[in-house]
């Protein structure tokens, strides 16, 4: 078996292409933004988001949950996984 064969790596590389386009809707149309600074931040909510979905759906235990707001500050999100 090829690692091209397995669903998890299909779905690693689904993901890796959706994540690619994302930026796009902070950098073109209507929305755009030209500022170094709103780029970045547009860059650090999806970042933000890619690990709140991480926190959710890779790691979470359905036994233990653990609630937490979407917009924790980053050095309280991994303390989360020192349970």
């Amino acid at each position: 078996m090829t690692n091209s064969e397995h669903e998890s790596t299909a779905a690693w590389r689904e993901l890796l292409d959706t994540l690619s386009g994302l930026d796009r809707s902070f950098l073109d149309g209507e929305r755009a933004v030209a500022d170094d600074r709103q780029i970045a931040d547009g860059y650090r909510m999806l970042a933000t988001t890619l690990g709140v979905a991480f926190d959710t759906y890779l790691f979470g235990e359905p036994s233990r949950p653990i609630f937490v707001e979407v917009n924790t500050p980053l050095p309280a999100r991994p303390a989360m996984w020192r349970r």
